[in-house]
């Protein structure tokens, strides 16, 4: 059987959670002045972009939008993102914020690119700035409180990103200390895959068979563990996961419709804004 690139595994989950929660997601991220009021097409049919962990496109109440990007690795030539940016304002006619969140200890990235005639600018968030063994103190305290919340989702799963003065193994360790403790089954199971997923390479045999268990017990999560992905076919695995990041996206599609409906828009320009048939728009607005 083909084996699926843990990057494809790593794209699908985090645009999962983004997508799902983007409000509390952006707000940990860092992205301030933001009021997002849903989800656009991130896929452009005219440029091939490639992605290190995930792109995303939110659709703003003020009618800009923000384009978030995810990196494990300092970007040295930001021209993809003009390119991307460019086609996106061309189609939508609507001026673009960028924002690029990089993991995996990066500390420094390009944010301007000038071409001459033009400057073109990103707003760069380092997550190794952060400190990670306060993340994790913030963790445990809501953990013990039985308080769990989407923040500590993601203080979890990126904590060995993070600044720290402990070793990396020790931060792994703690980590997975904490994931166990999660009260809700399915919670720790979603947030052990999470785990996983942005940390492979870091989880030595001890750490990678403690954290296992957890993330054997959720079925979406078997197919992306090496092993589940090896009885199972690469069409078939992309298929079952994509199946519901889609049922997802078209939830925050018809709300996006019936904001931008409230807020007096056309359904002819709603239809021409998220780039869908206009039938889509009058069904969705004929459904309660």
């Amino acid at each position: 059987m083909m084996r699926v690139d843990s990057y494809h595994a790593k794209d699908l989950i985090l645009k999962n959670m983004v997508g799902a929660f983007a409000h509390d997601s952006l707000r940990w991220m860092g992205v301030e002045h933001t009021d997002v009021v849903g989800v656009m097409p991130s896929e452009l049919a005219t440029v091939e972009i490639r992605r290190d962990m995930m792109d995303y496109v939110f659709l703003q109440s003020n009618g800009d939008i923000l384009h978030l990007e995810f990196q494990s690795r300092a970007e040295k030539m930001i021209h993809r993102f003009l390119l991307y940016d460019t086609l996106l304002a061309q189609r939508t006619g609507r001026k673009i914020r960028t924002v690029v969140f990089y993991a995996n200890q990066v500390l420094a990235a390009d944010d301007t690119l000038d071409i001459g005639n033009a400057k073109y600018r990103v707003e760069n968030i380092f997550l190794a700035e952060r400190d990670g063994e306060a993340a994790l103190a913030r963790v445990q305290d809501h953990v013990r409180a039985g308080m769990f919340t989407l923040q500590d989702r993601f203080e979890l799963a990126f904590a060995p990103h993070m600044k720290r003065s402990l070793e990396l193994e020790d931060t792994v360790r703690r980590s997975i200390a904490l994931i166990e403790q999660i009260p809700d089954e399915r919670e720790r199971s979603y947030v052990a895959a999470l785990f996983v997923e942005l940390n492979r390479r870091w989880l030595d045999e001890p750490s990678n068979q403690r954290i296992r268990k957890w993330v054997e017990k959720m079925d979406l999560v078997k197919e992306i563990v090496e092993e589940a992905v090896e009885k199972v076919s690469k069409e078939s695995y992309a298929r079952g996961i994509e199946q519901g990041i889609e049922r997802g996206i078209e939830q925050g599609i018809a709300r996006t419709v019936r904001l931008l409906k409230q807020k007096g828009e056309s359904e002819e320009r709603i239809a021409d804004l998220l780039d869908i048939p206009l039938e889509n728009v009058l069904n969705i607005l004929s459904t309660n």
